[in-house]
């Protein structure tokens, strides 16, 4: 009797957290807008920023980076397909879009920065400062420092 009334709990708890809380509240549906697009980008390149930082910061920070789509940044729209596709090209990634003015879901932006979290942080290496020299700010921890790169020599 005890093992039923356990099942029975566990299939009310599960469809309980199936269910939102509110209408709009599911990530999944729910459009992300391009300020809270970019604090995810600077997050995923593991930038040396304060923490809590502006959404106005980060898209400054990104266009620092020359990191910008097309049409340029606004914070309170929310992200479309062309502007996510925009970004990821600079990157280096593809993405396929259907239609381009259909808005990204909070969830859809999170997955795509995950799987192109390497790209991200490798452009965020290669950027130039104006001397020339080349960022390298990434925080990886427990990370082992590398063998400095030298050409080869024949002899």
């Amino acid at each position: 009797m005890m093992k039923r009334l356990m099942i029975v709990l566990g299939l009310i708890l599960a469809c309980a957290t199936l269910i939102p809380a509110e209408e709009g509240q599911d990530p999944a549906k729910t459009p992300i807008t391009q300020g809270a697009f970019c604090v995810k980008i600077v997050k995923i390149m593991k930038a040396r920023l304060p923490e809590g930082v502006s959404e106005q910061d980060a898209l400054s920070f990104l266009e620092t980076l020359g990191l910008k789509p097309r049409q340029g940044w606004s914070i309170a729209k929310p992200l479309t397909e062309q502007v996510m596709g925009d970004v990821m090209v600079i990157v280096g990634a593809k993405l396929t879009t259907i239609d381009p003015e259909v808005p990204v879901s909070i969830t859809r932006a999170e997955v795509t920065l995950h799987r192109n979290a390497n790209l991200f942080r490798k452009y965020y290496l290669h950027t130039h400062t104006e001397d020339d020299n080349t960022e390298n700010q990434i925080v990886d921890e427990g990370a082992l420092t590398g063998v400095p790169l030298t050409p080869c020599q024949t002899p």
